[in-house]
């Protein structure tokens, strides 16, 4: 029986029938028939996976032997079933790509729109961080504010420089202020920048310094105590004057001026204690500008006084010396007495406990604020020129010079009032004398001490000790050994004048 062609089955049944027929004949044929037989169903077995037609419909399922089924396997006559698996696997992984796709797609919108809300909550968080960004920047300016004006209310000091008025002006100040003429000024005083006074000030047009002299007449008039406090009885003692002749107006107006200059009490002692606590701060600026003032004119430095000691010794000193005559200081002059004069300023100025608990190089350092404030306390006596008291800078050079002349050496060296430059080298060797201790003179015992005096030298001189001649170093040198401690001179360094004896004898032996 020949093998029809697979389009002229009418079902998938009749083909598997004539399989099995054709099987049942490879046992009963010749092997030559069977093996033509076997190659023509491995042709058909090999075209039939090309057919999509043939499947299953309501038939039922042909049942066969486990040993028929692999003996089909073993000659290809099952690739159908095994093929058509496959495509099914595959359209099962299509059907799953779909799937996937399906399933990934409302994510992807998810996704859109999640990153929207991101950026909308984005932009809404960017607006309410400028929001409070302004919101702190006002809240600075308006704490900046506040704070300048806790500043102006804790320093009640000035925010320009007074100004020296005759009793007239003054006068004319305190009816300004009565009448309300700087009220502009008395409301914003507090927001004052010290900017804004500065740049007034230093203004190149005279209209742009307006604002800076109407500021320093408020405060000229707000501070003029003794005038506004007499300011009512002035008035109904200048109309009493007016009416009674320019005598009596002439003595009212004398003792408003002697009033005004005595603003304190002779009596009264002005000290660290005394003051008032708000103005500290005013009083520790004006002290330490004066203490830079001194170390940069005369090289001294107040090295045995702390700050409280240094503001309260200036204030001490600064009123005791302001009633001072200045025939006590030209009769000190001519007795000689000028250094003891300065000894009984700085005395006077504290109680006798006070003073007797000072060291004496805390004397020494008020003695020299003693003799720094005099120009601050009597301008009019040694504002141009100090023709009374020497610097106690220039009389311990003196004390050094009178030593060394004693031992054979003299020092030619001119230390005077006039000599800014020496005073000021002396001053600068007296500093570094103070800041050396024991321990460092105890180290350099090398050299007999000598390098100790070459380095406190130059440490004062600066650049002037490589242009100073031999004879000037030598003086400085001397002096530089003088100024030192007794016990220092006795245990760790020597003389120059001894060492330079005994070279010279050497140099003779020889």
């Amino acid at each position: 029986m020949t093998v029809k062609n697979e389009l002229e089955f009418k079902s998938f049944d009749d083909f598997a029938e004539s399989l099995q027929d054709e099987e049942n004949r490879k046992h009963t044929k010749p092997t030559e028939k069977l093996e033509q037989n076997l190659t023509s169903n491995q042709e058909i077995g090999r075209k039939l996976p090309q057919s999509k037609r043939y499947y299953r419909k309501t038939t039922g399922p042909i049942v066969i032997s486990f040993e028929e089924y692999k003996k089909r396997i073993r000659n290809g006559n099952l690739l159908i079933p095994k093929k058509t698996t496959i495509k099914k696997n595959n359209s099962k992984k299509e059907n799953q790509s779909n799937k996937k796709t399906i399933i990934t797609f409302p994510t992807k919108k998810k996704s859109k729109i999640e990153k929207t809300k991101k950026l909308i909550s984005e932009n809404e968080k960017d607006n309410t961080k400028n929001e409070i960004k302004e919101e702190k920047k006002r809240q600075r300016k308006i704490a900046k504010i506040s704070k300048q004006i806790e500043r102006n209310l804790a320093r009640q000091t000035r925010y320009t420089e007074p100004k020296k008025r005759n009793i007239l002006s003054r006068i004319i100040l305190q009816q300004n202020l009565s009448m309300g003429v700087y009220e502009h000024i008395q409301d914003e005083y507090d927001t004052i920048l010290p900017r804004e006074i500065e740049e007034s000030k230093n203004a190149k047009k005279r209209g742009d310094r307006w604002f800076y002299k109407e500021v320093q007449k408020y405060e000229d008039a707000r501070d003029d105590v003794t005038v506004r406090k007499g300011w009512i009885a002035f008035k109904v003692g200048l109309g009493a004057a007016l009416l009674a002749g320019s005598l009596a107006l002439g003595t009212y107006l004398s003792n408003e001026i002697k009033q005004s200059l005595n603003l304190t009490p002779s009596n009264a002692v002005v000290s660290l204690d005394t003051i008032n606590k708000d103005d500290k701060e005013y009083y520790d600026n004006i002290a330490e500008e004066f203490a830079d003032k001194v170390r940069a004119n005369d090289g001294y430095e107040f090295d045995y006084l702390s700050d409280e000691e240094f503001l309260d010794g200036y204030l001490r000193i600064l009123n005791n010396e302001k009633r001072i005559t200045e025939n006590t200081f030209r009769a000190a002059l001519y007795k000689n007495e000028d250094q003891e004069l300065l000894d009984r300023i700085v005395s006077n100025s504290f109680s006798e406990e006070e003073y007797a608990m000072f060291s004496d190089e805390q004397k020494r350092d008020y003695k020299q604020l003693a003799f720094e404030l005099l120009p601050v306390a009597l301008p009019d006596v040694f504002g141009e020129s100090n023709s009374y008291i020497r610097n106690p800078i220039v009389f311990d050079e003196l004390q050094a010079k009178n030593n060394a002349q004693k031992k054979g050496y003299k020092i030619t060296l001119v230390v005077n009032g006039d000599e800014k430059e020496t005073v000021k080298n002396i001053g600068k060797l007296l500093h570094i004398r103070n800041i050396l201790k024991s321990v460092n003179f105890q180290a350099s015992t090398t050299n007999d001490g000598q390098d100790i005096l070459e380095d406190m030298l130059k440490q004062a001189l600066g650049e002037q000790y490589e242009n100073m001649s031999e004879k000037d170093l030598r003086d400085y040198k001397q002096i530089a050994y003088e100024l030192l401690p007794d016990e220092v001179k006795q245990d760790y360094i020597k003389d120059p004048i001894e060492i330079e004896k005994v070279a010279q004898d050497i140099e003779i032996g020889d």
